[in-house]
């Protein structure tokens, strides 16, 4: 399905050299936006728990992502950011409140601004006592796909939500 009104707008994509980020990104690009894919490097030391193959996307940077777009005939660069750092611009901090006051101050010139907040993603990092935890658990439904939230969001970036602002989207 392809959305209309997301061609031609600008979209900042975070930690997008992986996971939801790079389908998040990939998806907005192919209905017409121009991505800037933001991501930050992340060295896992091997004794956290996590998969290797999860650790080696959050250890990469974003050309993958970004060639992947251009080649389909999207628009997009990459910016590297620690959003850690209060000095960041869309440091995550204060991502709920600047994405509110965003709505607000925006929304005359019909822009909106929502914050999703993804479930339980397998993003490589999904292991089967996580999927058992998820299948337990009364605040879970399944494990997403990287794919289900980036629709989502889309969506959201659509006009057809144009209604849709000053909101926080929890998914389930």
């Amino acid at each position: 399905m392809r959305y209309e009104g997301i061609e031609g707008r600008v979209a900042i994509v975070t930690g997008a050299n992986h996971g939801i980020g790079a389908a998040t990104a990939e998806a907005l690009a192919g209905h017409g936006a121009y991505v800037l894919v933001s991501f930050l490097r992340v060295d896992d030391r091997a004794s956290d728990g996590a998969p290797q193959a999860y650790r080696a996307n959050r250890a990469r940077d974003a050309s993958r992502v970004v060639g992947s777009i251009r080649e389909a005939g999207g628009r997009a660069e990459a910016l590297e950011a620690d959003l850690r750092d209060p000095a960041t611009p869309a440091a995550k901090a204060a991502l709920e409140n600047y994405a509110m006051s965003a709505a607000l101050e925006l929304g005359g010139y019909g822009i909106t601004s929502n914050v999703v907040h993804p479930p339980v993603t397998d993003t490589g990092w999904v292991t089967d006592a996580v999927r058992a935890f998820v299948a337990a658990s009364g605040d879970h439904f399944h494990v997403a796909r990287s794919e289900d939230v980036a629709d989502v969001i889309a969506y959201i970036c659509s006009e057809h939500a144009r209604l849709i602002t000053a909101n926080v989207v929890h998914l389930r």
